[in-house]
């Protein structure tokens, strides 16, 4: 028993003594012009760093601005350690 469609191959040609098995799937020039494997490796590094050292440039900043908020507004000023019996 040969099924028609099996592990992304074609099967036809039943009535023959041998097979025709052929891929499934888009040819690859139709996949490189629909930009399926997306941009260039060159393009992409570059783009993707600047994105990472800019989002990190960010969170770093909003961090630091939370704790000086966080600093200057806190009403408990400690002066040191409280001896608890």
């Amino acid at each position: 028993v040969v099924t028609r469609f099996h592990d992304g191959s074609i099967f036809s040609d039943f009535a023959s003594e041998s097979m025709t098995v052929s891929a499934m799937g888009y040819p690859s020039w139709w996949l490189e012009e629909v930009g399926y494997f997306g941009p260039k490796a060159a393009n992409g590094v570059a783009v993707t760093g600047a994105l990472v050292l800019g989002v990190v440039t960010v969170v770093a900043l909003a961090v630091g601005l939370g704790f000086w908020l966080g600093r200057r507004t806190s009403t408990v000023k400690s002066k040191g350690y409280a001896f608890i019996k």
